[in-house]
């Protein structure tokens, strides 16, 4: 969607509040950077002026709001698989971090690098646009950044990855993050539900639960 192809912007301004994580705060950081930041055409600004589908009350969601998902997943049924597919719009730096963590799961330490690289990138804003920024920082957490640019740059499972997640993407039409994809049938947006990540689990909870019946019954096929 155009509305995710602009960069986050502000860069070494410093912007007066936008620094709550709690669950709700999204709304009033988003204000704080518009406030604050003169810069046109970036983040905040197109997400906050969006409009889709009758939504007009999108904003950029905090920290928690964000890690809700992380502990949400952690409750699913054993029987409900749950995958992340990171953005890949058109946009300056998308391809480095959908690329980076297909790498990480190729390396199989997704888990030990998600979240330090999310923070690195949205709160402690570190600079992290070219291969070798990326191995450096992955290195000061554990990992072989030799091992990390070879599989980057070589494996043929990562570039397969990252092409199927291209195409999960122009299927399912998500216009921000998060976004929550039930069977492949339903597509679940925070400006659809009141702008509350809580309220996006509910729904996901509500048509898992359709999902796992139908199922059961013999009715639906699984994507």
């Amino acid at each position: 969607n155009d509305i995710a192809q602009v960069p986050w912007g502000c860069d070494g301004i410093d912007i007066n509040g936008a620094d709550e994580s709690f669950i709700g705060s999204g709304y009033q950081n988003t204000l704080d950077i518009i406030n604050n930041c003169a810069e046109n055409n970036i983040a905040a600004g197109l997400c906050f002026d969006y409009i889709s589908e009758s939504y007009e009350d999108w904003y950029l969601p905090s920290i928690e709001e964000l890690e809700l998902l992380n502990q949400w997943k952690e409750k699913l049924p054993d029987d409900v698989q749950f995958d992340r597919s990171p953005a890949v719009w058109k946009v300056n730096g998308y391809e480095l971090y959908a690329r980076t963590y297909y790498t990480a799961k190729a390396l199989g330490i997704v888990d030990k690098v998600h979240l330090p690289l999310f923070n690195a990138i949205h709160v402690e804003r570190r600079q992290l646009r070219d291969l070798n920024s990326m191995a450096v920082f992955l290195g000061e957490h554990g990992v072989d950044s030799k091992t990390f640019v070879k599989t980057f740059n070589d494996s043929l499972r990562v570039t397969g990855m990252y092409q199927r997640a291209i195409g999960r993407q122009q299927a399912y039409r998500s216009g921000g993050v998060p976004a929550i994809i039930v069977n492949g049938k339903y597509r679940i947006e925070a400006g659809m539900v009141d702008n509350s990540n809580a309220n996006m689990l509910r729904v996901a909870d509500y048509l898992i639960k359709i999902e796992r019946r139908l199922i059961a019954s013999g009715k639906v096929i699984e994507e």
